[in-house]
Formats: C-alpha cells, structure tokens, sequence
C-alpha cells in the first residue's frame, strides 16, 4: 500500500520541481534589471557623445524600454491563472454539453396500468462510472414481493444505496436486469417509474418553504386530502396540526407558544 502510494505520488512530485525550478529562475532573475539599466546607460551616452542625442530624451527612452519590460514580466505571472480559467472553462463546457446516458425528460417509454410493487434484482452487475474497476455489486439478485418489508444490511461500500440507486434509474446495471412487477424499468417512461415510489435518504433534503409545499414536490398536483393522507402515513399528522398554521407553517419555523415544548419524537417523525 505505502509503495502504491509512493508511485502515485511520482507525478506530482515532478511537477512540483519543475514549478520550484520555474520559479526560482523567476526570482532570480529579478537581479538582471541592473545590468540592463548599466547597459541602457552606458548606449545612452554613446548615443549622446557620438550621435548628437540629447541626454534626457535617451535617458526617458531607456527608462520606458526598463519599466515596459518589467511591466510585461510582471503580465506574465497571471497568464497562470488564465489557463486555469481556460481549462476550468473547458471543463464546465463538457459538463453543459454532456448527454447523460439516462435522459431524465424523456417522454419515451411504457406505463403500467397497474403497479403491486413487486420488486426484482436478477444477475445485477455494476461499478460506478468514476470507478469502473471497482466492481460494487456482482451478481446480485434479490426479489422483494409486494407489500413485505426488506432491510439490506453491510458495512459502507456494501451496495446498500446502489440497490436504490438502481431501483430509481439514476444509473443503469452494467449487466443484469431491475424489475418491477417483472417488467424491465429500461422499457418504462422514467418519469412515471419515480412518480410509483416514494424515498426518504439518510439525510433528507428540506426546502424552506410550507410544509404542504414539502410534501407537494413528491405529487405537484396532489390535493389537500391527499397532502393530509400522506403526512398520516408518514406518521407527522399529529405533529403538523400541533403547529399554529398547520400544513402552511413554514418549515424551520415552528413559532410555537412559549408555553409550549417540542416534542423531541415527534420533531424525528417529520424530519423522517
């Protein structure tokens, strides 16, 4: 491991003795204006005793050619930063441009009359494109049947994310098939496969707007009853109709009573 990490190292340590090597000619070489002001004065005086030059006018000549030299030298150091935003640039041009092999908008595909929720893992190979030698699930299967409850246990790394991952099509098995209800989700409209299930991350993400507005980015056109059904079957109900505006506090905002404290389980229960 420590050899590995020595040679991975070999690289970078070149580059930075050749940008020690450029500075330090860079530095050094500061010492150079005084031989070139010795030379400018000393052309200066032949201009002046041997070709009628009048001494100031050479004098600004030569000071002009020193300061208009330093001047670009000193230009010169921020070229660095000029190509760092060039190739910065660069790369967030390719970021705009990339077609992503998953196209999120698409129209295209099938939509299931019925959805039970039966779900299918079968033969599922994959890596993550930043690590394609890294291999984070292999062969894997798995069938969950509708209605019952799984939990997937391992240690960080283990593919435990990558299952949902899977699952939502934010990425395609490298071989390998993801079922629902024993249908290929490659074969069905994408947008409408993510509108069938619902997903609360380890670190749920919540916007500072009203709680029905929360609730509403997993249905836009969901109605009121629906927004309360939902927070029922989340288990939050109880703690919503606590607050003093309901479904339309602001979230981040309790504005409880003074004489009133928040319930620690009841305050998980919505952040869950």
């Amino acid at each position: 491991m420590t050899a590995a990490f020595s040679a991975a190292l070999e690289a970078s340590v070149r580059l930075g003795v050749r940008q020690g090597l450029a500075q330090g000619l860079a530095i050094g070489s500061n010492g150079v204006i005084y031989a070139i002001w010795a030379l400018i004065a000393w052309y200066c005086s032949r201009l002046v005793m041997y070709h009628g030059a009048k001494g100031g006018t050479a004098h600004a000549a030569g000071a002009c050619i020193v300061t208009g030299g330093r001047a670009l030298c000193s230009g010169l150091y921020s070229m660095r930063y000029l190509v760092e935003a060039m190739a910065a640039a660069e790369r967030i041009k390719g970021v705009i441009g990339r077609k992503p092999g998953i196209d999120s908008g698409s129209e295209e595909g099938e939509e299931m009359e019925e959805v039970k929720g039966e779900v299918e893992f079968r033969g599922v190979n994959f890596a993550y494109p930043a690590r394609p030698e890294t291999g984070v699930l292999k062969g894997f299967s798995l069938k969950v049947t509708a209605g019952s409850t799984v939990a997937l246990v391992g240690g960080s790394g283990s593919g435990k994310s990558t299952a949902l991952a899977l699952l939502q099509r934010l990425y395609d098995p490298a071989s390998g098939l993801v079922l629902m209800d024993g249908v290929d989700l490659r074969k069905l409209r994408l947008k409408w496969v993510r509108e069938q299930m619902g997903m609360v991350s380890q670190e749920p993400v919540l916007f500072a707007t009203t709680i029905k507005e929360n609730v509403l980015f997993g249905k836009e056109d969901a109605t009121v009853e629906e927004v309360v059904a939902a927070a029922m079957a989340a288990n939050a109900h109880d703690f919503i109709s606590k607050l003093p505006e309901g479904l339309t506090n602001m979230f981040g905002v309790p504005k409880f009573p003074p004489q009133k404290k928040l319930n620690p389980s009841f305050e998980n229960e919505i952040l869950l």
